[in-house]
């Protein structure tokens, strides 16, 4: 005779506390599955981990063979040397008499070319203040660097901007003799910031043999038109007083102004002194004698 198995019987207790361990066992499981295999986890590891290499890797790029660290370029793009180079205490080569200034220039300066070896002699009167009269000189005695030709107006324009001017407006420039030749003048405009611009007159020359450019500005005092600055007579009679300082040792620049010392405008005999002789571009000989003609004098007896 068969007997059927006996039939345990669960109570909601007891099935209860199945549930539970059946819920504890699966968690178990979960928490022994690999790391590698716990979803969710390891892609922002791996990131972080990618992150830190690049870190690494650009921290040693950073370090030279020899182990020190890679400095920043002191000087990634240098500045152009400027073109000219001021001449501390250079010695004068030109002068000028200004009776409408009461003296010498209250400004010269000199300034050499950096690679042409050309030179520019400024010289500068008045202009203390906005309102004051002012003349500026600029010789120029080029040297083997370019000198491109340019208009009157670029010409004078590049000037005032060395001065800190600018020049506000400009009329078409004509011929004003001098003892020198011909100069080109124009009546300009020119101002300094914010302030009221100064009736001025702009002039240059140039001369080939020696080689000799001059260029500048005679302004009156504020905006008068009566200024004798601002009349060609009266700016013609103030070149014509320009000369070689006596320490001038430059053959060419000697003969040039011999040449043209007793030229000059009939309107201006007699504004010129005569107690500067004829400098010679050589030296006499022994029992040479040499005329000096000078302005206005008389060896007649």
């Amino acid at each position: 005779m068969r007997f059927a198995a006996p039939i345990q019987m669960i109570g909601p207790s007891q099935s209860l506390a199945g549930q539970t361990g059946d819920r504890a066992i699966t968690r178990t499981r979960t928490a022994s599955l690999p790391r590698g295999k716990r979803p969710g986890r390891f892609p922002w590891r791996l990131g972080m981990i990618c992150l830190a290499l690049c870190g690494l890797l650009y921290a040693f790029s950073e370090v030279t063979e020899t182990g020190h660290a890679r400095l920043p370029s002191q000087n990634p793009m240098a500045a152009p040397l400027p073109a000219w180079i001021e001449i501390a205490s250079p010695s004068e080569v030109f002068s000028l008499k200004t009776p409408e200034f009461s003296g010498d220039a209250t400004r010269y300066v000199a300034r050499r070319h950096r690679t042409g070896g050309g030179r520019q002699d400024i010289l500068e009167f008045g202009g203390s203040n906005e309102t004051a009269p002012l003349l500026n000189l600029l010789i120029y005695q080029p040297g083997n660097e370019a000198t491109p030709d340019s208009s009157f107006y670029v010409e004078l324009a590049r000037r005032a901007a060395e001065t800190g001017r600018a020049i506000i407006r400009a009329e078409q420039p004509v011929e004003m003799a001098t003892r020198f030749g011909a100069f080109e003048v124009a009546r300009l405009g020119l101002a300094r910031d914010s302030a009221s611009p100064q009736e001025c007159l702009g002039f240059r020359f140039a001369n080939m043999e020696p080689n000799l450019r001059i260029t500048g500005f005679a302004c009156g005092g504020g905006a008068a038109l009566a200024s004798p600055l601002t009349s060609k007579a009266a700016l013609a009679c103030l070149i014509d007083q320009l000369d070689l300082a006596p320490a001038t040792e430059d053959k060419g620049l000697i003969d040039f102004f011999a040449a043209h010392y007793a030229i000059r405008s009939p309107d201006c005999i007699g504004q010129r002194s005569d107690a500067m002789p004829l400098r010679l571009a050589r030296p006499l000989k022994t029992g040479e004698a040499v005329p000096i003609k000078r302005q206005g004098t008389s060896h007649q007896k």
